[in-house]
């Protein structure tokens, strides 16, 4: 099961608590417990950061496989990266070693910045190295309603993304029986395993759902519900098409349909928690950046803020 944890950060004592469940989701994955000192090490720096510098900031914690995802975000006043990153540099009299300690320390780094906020990933831990995401739950839950899953076989990447209906923990156990039915699957085509989940989740409330096969130079898809995913490339956002319908409830004869994947495309996959209409047109360079941190944007600028949220990005 994977674990996901979102924690407002507005002062430096909260930053004991991001450390803390940063560790315990380090030790369930296994780490070491040098790796896991260095994962409490870059949550505390990040933390502190926003603590100091940042105008409403948030950290998000998430595991994948062998993977944690460390995401702090904020909302300005931003900041120069590359001065950030030289020791010794800072602009509130501390030793300015914060930055370029957790570059040194993740295993995957990037950060971007604009007057308007800033976003910092950190990968800690081999997995997947051109998917990035940005999970949380709604406010006043602990158990996200959103769950997604992806696989590496025979050279595809095959991914899936649930939405339970509603929210909470019931939502929760449904968008995990998706996932469960997807990584049992053959995966013969999308289509074929949104069959498999419907059938699978008879027993729950039912979820929006959506799978994609990315081969080659083509993407295979087919969605059930309110899950949405684009492709960005060449400067151009193409959405697939999802199909009415609730996987578990009713689910009419589902359809697949093909998209070009070519060389620097850029897919988004999300659930309904962020909005449909956003564009990433107005942020200078950010399609050079990590998955991660283009689904921490997203997060940040285009939440509902009424529910469960997901963003998955994977680069070509």
């Amino acid at each position: 099961m994977e674990r996901l944890a979102q924690l407002p950060i507005a002062e430096g004592s909260q930053a004991s608590e991001a450390r803390r469940l940063a560790v315990q989701f380090a030790k369930a994955l296994g780490f070491t417990e040098t790796q896991a000192g260095n994962v409490a090490i870059v949550t505390v720096e990040a933390a502190n950061n926003l603590a100091k510098h940042a105008r409403s900031g948030e950290i998000l914690l998430s595991t994948f496989k062998s993977s944690l995802n460390i995401l702090a975000i904020d909302r300005g006043p931003g900041m120069d990266v590359e001065l950030c990153l030289r020791d010794g540099y800072s602009t509130v009299g501390t030793p300015g070693t914060g930055l370029g300690a957790i570059k040194r320390l993740s295993d995957q780094f990037d950060a971007y910045s604009t007057p308007a906020g800033s976003v910092i990933s950190v990968r800690m831990g081999q997995g997947i190295q051109h998917a990035g995401w940005a999970q949380a739950p709604m406010k006043g839950e602990t158990a996200c309603g959103d769950a997604w899953s992806l696989i590496e076989r025979d050279g595809a990447y095959w991914i899936m993304m649930a939405d339970g209906l509603g929210h909470g923990e019931f939502a929760a156990a449904a968008s995990e029986q998706a996932v469960r039915v997807f990584e049992s699957s053959r995966l013969d085509s999308p289509d074929a395993v949104i069959n498999e989940i419907h059938g699978g989740m008879r027993s729950t409330r039912g979820a929006a759902v959506a799978v994609a096969e990315i081969r080659g130079n083509a993407i295979r898809y087919c969605g059930l519900g309110n899950i949405a995913t684009a492709i960005l490339s060449g400067g151009r956002s193409s959405q697939m098409v999802s199909q009415p319908g609730t996987a578990g409830l009713q689910a009419r004869k589902t359809s697949q349909f093909t998209y070009s994947w070519s060389a620097g495309s850029i897919l988004v996959m999300h659930s309904d928690g962020l909005q449909t209409q956003w564009n990433l047109d107005r942020y200078p360079a950010i399609l050079r950046h990590s998955p991660s941190t283009i689904a921490g944007l997203l997060y940040r600028d285009f939440s509902r803020g009424r529910d469960d949220v997901s963003v998955l990005v994977v680069r070509r």
